[in-house]
């Protein structure tokens, strides 16, 4: 690895001009430690020698403050390269100290399944009604934050990072489709979060403190006893006391009216009630392995519902849901465990601060630079990236809804208290903030935007 240091007008004139490898010296290093060394602001980092081949950056750090003002000033020249983050990796000082240092997510495979099912089932919710499980495909899998949020997980991205994950995935959304059903969406999204929180959970080894994360956990492990314990206390109250033992000697017609006994009792539930955990896993019960009652119990009104069905089937059945469709979960789950390098090139189109940096000017401006038609690939955070669908409205800079880039208000840690609180401590603080800040995400725009028609909605939110 090569770095190189430089000041700010350096810099953006070595990019306006075209990086010649003649115009500055490299010096060889053997880690990232941006902002020492030099009175020169901005880190340039190398994964080969640039002395010996015209080449790009791999990694660009630059102060906290300047990181918007150098994207811009970029976009605002005609010798620009631009979208610069579709070139090489662009990071503030604080995301590359929390990259380069020791990651504090380590999440086992064993969720791999359950976050494919995420996807699936919410590529579903946001068609409204125009696909089914069976015409999904990896292409709108892609498309939800639950692919995001797997991608964040299994690249064992900093928890900090994370925190801002869903805020950020909601604001590229508003950007990108600006006449999208955005109050649509973040429901859904607002849904998905807390069982993609537990999803975080049970991968890291997280003990939860809900009875059906504790239930979650207890499929993983394949703990019967377990089961049974956790499947008594979630269900206590909410249905005719039933054991899991019990309920398997049923045939599929009882289970079934079963079933259909506790979801008319969830009709006067409350969103947060246990009642909406007990029927996704009684629903998993009636026809084990599969998602074959996704329509039923989307039908109820419930938005979570659908999600917590999907993570107790893929927990249970991972094989059956993998191997579904043809193999889609695994072509699915493939691409989540695609993890990008930290100093490899970028694989999206677009970073979500240079998507910011460009709205004034239009997402137009870039869009024959995108590599796909249609479609952009933005880097929600580093090492994550999401597609979204784009299409062309021949006009630039119309007004967006202000999701603000929400970063969790992260408590200060001194020194004696990091002694103290583990890893696992500090994340699992973290995903209990982050479940509690998207619910309270402005929807600035949304309460005055004319009625759309129920057709007009399902083809906007098809486009997902």
């Amino acid at each position: 690895m090569w770095h190189a240091q430089f000041s700010k007008r350096e810099f953006l004139e070595l990019c306006l001009g075209g990086f010649d490898r003649f115009k500055f010296h490299a010096e060889r290093c053997s880690a990232i430690v941006p902002g020492r060394g030099s009175e020169k602001p901005i880190d340039v980092y190398w994964s080969q020698d640039p002395s010996e081949r015209l080449a790009l950056p791999s990694l660009v750090v630059l102060p906290n403050e300047d990181l918007s003002e150098f994207l811009s000033a970029l976009h605002a020249s005609p010798q620009g390269l631009t979208p610069f983050t579709a070139l090489c990796k662009v990071m503030n000082r604080d995301e590359a100290n929390a990259y380069f240092s020791s990651s504090e997510l380590n999440v086992k495979v064993d969720v791999l399944p359950a976050m494919v099912a995420l996807c699936m089932v919410e590529a579903v919710v946001h068609s409204d009604g125009r696909l089914n499980l069976k015409q999904v495909s990896p292409a709108a899998c892609r498309r939800t934050m639950s692919f995001a949020w797997g991608k964040a997980i299994t690249s064992s991205i900093p928890a900090s990072a994370l925190t801002m994950l869903p805020s950020r995935w909601l604001d590229a959304y508003s950007m990108i489709n600006p006449g999208g059903l955005l109050e649509a969406v973040h429901n859904t999204v607002s849904a998905a979060l807390p069982i993609l929180s537990i999803c975080a959970e049970l991968g890291s080894g997280l003990p939860s403190t809900s009875a059906a994360g504790v239930l979650a956990a207890a499929i993983l492990a394949g703990n019967k006893n377990e089961q049974e314990s956790a499947w008594l206390k979630l269900s206590e109250g909410t249905t005719d006391t039933i054991t899991l033992m019990a309920l398997a000697q049923l045939s599929r017609e009882e289970r079934g009216s079963y079933l259909q006994q506790v979801l008319r009792r969830l009709s006067t539930a409350g969103r947060n009630d246990s009642s909406v955990p007990v029927c996704a896993f009684l629903a998993t019960q009636v026809a084990p392995g599969s998602l074959d009652h996704m329509d039923i119990l989307q039908a109820t009104g419930h938005p979570s519902l659908v999600f917590w069905y999907a993570l107790f089937a893929a927990l249970q059945a991972p094989s059956s849901i993998m191997a579904g469709q043809g193999g889609l979960g695994y072509r699915v789950g493939r691409d989540i465990a695609d993890i990008e390098e930290q100093m490899g090139s970028p694989k999206a189109d677009v970073s979500y601060q240079e998507l910011i940096a460009v709205w004034r000017l239009g997402v137009e401006s870039l869009s024959r630079k995108f590599g796909h038609t249609g479609e952009v690939e933005v880097e929600i955070v580093p090492l994550v990236t999401s597609s979204f669908t784009y299409h062309s409205r021949g006009s630039k800079g119309q007004p967006r809804p202000e999701i603000n880039d929400y970063q969790l208000p992260l408590k200060p840690i001194t020194a004696s208290t990091n002694l103290n609180l583990s890893s696992k401590t500090r994340i699992k603080e973290l995903l209990s903030e982050v479940i509690a800040m998207v619910s309270t995400l402005p929807d600035e725009g949304i309460a005055n935007k004319p009625a759309v028609s129920r057709e007009k909605s399902r083809k906007k939110n098809a486009n997902i």
